[in-house]
């Protein structure tokens, strides 16, 4: 799955047959061993930089590892150095981005132009959705959240190789989604460490200390939410992270969501009581009417529609005879199937014959035409209105209930959901009357 692997080769492979080589020219080679030599004797050198800019850069982090796909997107970014002079005693440096599709990361580094294992770092992220990080929640514990907003802030201190740092990582609001069941998943009770957080008002800290020999520092920023959840869930009582919690005032609600888990048209139990209340309403109140702004979260929908669909026609061939129709039971047992399985991924295999085909979902699409997807997609948004407006129609009200046209957009919470807004002069009256 590592794209580098098939350029470089595995531990750089390919490199070492190149270099070996001496009647070919590669420029790449070339070009990293200048690096390699200038970066190792320009700190020795006297020099004089004045001013060091980097602007308006972008880059793209995308992972197929998990059991769907994890995207970051650092744009507009920019770094800049002033005054990087050897006789100096430090040179600071400045790292400034917005994250997409939300939050903002800053940086400052003050380092030791004569020893660069001398140097401070202060760091802050902020507003990032904590849902942005479901593809590692699910593959770790089989919990997604559908609320909350991470920051994560702290400041390192490095001398002669020797790392001390303390980190706070903060959550604001998280709010625990259904348990996912997959074959790509552990299990670990998500709900532990979330009994620190038993209402949608509080925030909870964690405070993560790091330190250690930059040599011998072994962590990696993905294993953060497992190492963490796994401490707080083993044993809470005396985990190294510290975790506390402190009330936060709720922010006046101008809209009504109501979620759809991926690729499903049933509304919950708790919601349909919510919707039922909310029929009554417009029922004693006949100038009253609500109007339904679909959003759809299309790249997240789209790649549950082709993974689902490529190990159902998988299933099909493999384990269904022709006269055969797919059972309940086959639906389940399809929706837990890994993307990984070992006869899944040699089926797709078969059916990709290009090298350059990486990921799973690259390979599906091969199969799953996107036309396809797209009539699942409206199919999908005609039964989620049909299954929403049969609430209202009960009451006799569906005639105050109005649909906008659906919008395509990245959530903050990470799941589709319907934005459901009262007319104005009805809307503090129903939130003061039914929002308990």
């Amino acid at each position: 799955m590592n794209n580098l692997e098939t350029i470089f080769g595995k531990k750089w492979a390919n490199i070492e047959a190149v270099q070996a080589n001496t009647e070919k020219f590669n420029l790449i080679i070339e070009i990293a061993n200048y690096l390699k030599t200038l970066s190792e004797n320009f700190p020795k050198s006297d020099f004089q930089i004045n001013h060091i800019a980097l602007n308006n850069a972008n880059i793209k982090f995308n992972d197929y590892t998990g059991s769907e796909k994890f995207a970051l997107n650092l744009h507009p970014l920019s770094v800049r150095a002033d005054s990087i002079y050897r006789q100096h005693k430090r040179v600071q440096v400045t790292f400034r981005s917005t994250v997409k599709p939300y939050g903002k990361i800053s940086a400052t580094l003050s380092i030791n132009p004569k020893n660069t294992t001398d140097f401070d770092l202060q760091y802050k992220i902020i507003e990032l959705p904590v849902c942005m990080f479901n593809p590692y929640l699910i593959s770790h514990t089989s919990y997604p959240l559908n609320n909350g907003t991470l920051q994560l802030k702290g400041e390192w201190n490095m001398r002669n190789g020797n790392i001390r740092s303390n980190n706070l990582l903060l959550i604001e609001q998280p709010v625990i989604a259904n348990r996912i069941l997959s074959d790509d998943a552990k299990w670990l009770p998500l709900w532990a460490p979330m009994a620190f957080v038993d209402n949608g008002d509080k925030v909870v800290n964690y405070n993560i200390p790091i330190s250690g020999k930059l040599k011998n520092l072994k962590f990696q920023f993905a294993n953060l939410f497992s190492d963490l959840i796994k401490s707080i869930v083993s044993n809470p009582a005396t985990t190294k992270y510290k975790p506390h919690t402190k009330a936060k005032k709720p922010e006046k609600l101008t809209f009504i969501p109501l979620n759809w888990e991926m690729r499903k048209s049933e509304i919950a139990s708790n919601q349909q009581s919510f919707l039922k209340e909310m029929a009554d309403f417009l029922k004693h109140n006949s100038q009253a009417y609500i109007v339904i702004h679909p959003q759809l979260y299309a790249n997240k929908e789209q790649e549950s529609i082709l993974l689902f669909e490529a190990k159902k026609k998988y299933f099909v061939q493999s384990h269904l005879q022709k006269s055969d129709t797919i059972s309940a039971e086959n639906i389940l047992t399809i929706e837990k199937m890994s993307i990984r399985n070992a006869s899944f991924t040699r089926f797709l295999n078969n059916y990709s014959k290009n090298t350059l085909k990486f990921s799973i979902q690259e390979k599906c699409a091969l199969i799953i035409q996107q036309s396809f997807i797209n009539s699942k997609i409206e199919q999908l948004n005609q039964l989620r209105k049909s299954e929403f407006l049969s609430i209202f129609e009960e009451k006799g009200v569906q005639n105050q209930v109005k649909f906008s046209k659906t919008e395509t957009v990245i959530p903050y919470n990470g799941f589709s959901y319907y934005k459901i807004v009262f007319n104005k002069q009805y809307q503090d009256q129903f939130f003061k009357n039914i929002i308990k």
